[in-house]
């Protein structure tokens, strides 16, 4: 075999891709969840750190629900013009584009007005949940994230995304 050295930028890229759609459990398209309760629902995750793109990963798969994530706030747009999402979490602070860039963005794009977007950051001080509302954000989590709080509320959210009602039961 023959390896031909790529350029930095390209090396980088193509490790970079390799966290995305459903990475790092290496998912194929054909093995999504699929989730009938909330049909057509999608979460965008943009977060730098592997450990807690693992962790969303985790209590996303507990939810059935599809999800791609991105490194950094430049690849969730990228993903955001192609892809269809309900959720989007976005941690603050990243590199390449932060969170506050990033949303900045999304709310100067019409067609995404109703993507529900939870700010996520582990720095966070007196005053930061409010600046990321204001920003646009729809709610704000601090970091470590509460495991069953996430998936309740994100549960909550799919639900209200997708008119799913839970049946009755008499």
């Amino acid at each position: 075999t023959v390896e031909i050295p790529l350029p930095a930028i390209q090396k980088e890229d193509i490790l970079a891709s390799q966290i995305i759609q459903n990475e790092p459990k290496k998912k194929s398209r054909k093995e999504e969840p699929v989730n009938e309760e909330h049909p057509g629902c999608r979460i965008l995750i943009a977060e730098d750190n592997q450990e807690n793109q693992i962790l969303f990963s985790e209590l996303l798969d507990i939810l059935q629900v599809p999800y791609d994530i991105a490194e950094n706030g430049k690849r969730a747009i990228e993903l955001l013009q192609i892809n269809t999402y309900t959720i989007l979490i976005l941690d603050i602070q990243m590199p390449v584009m932060d969170g506050l860039a990033t949303i900045a963005w999304i709310r100067d794009t019409s067609k995404l007005n109703n993507l529900h977007v939870i700010a996520v950051t582990a720095h966070a001080i007196k005053g930061d949940p409010e600046k990321y509302i204001k920003a646009g954000c729809n709610e704000y989590m601090s970091k470590p994230i509460d495991n069953t709080l996430f998936i309740q509320r994100i549960q909550q959210l799919l639900n209200e995304k997708s008119g799913y009602r839970e049946k009755d039961i008499d």
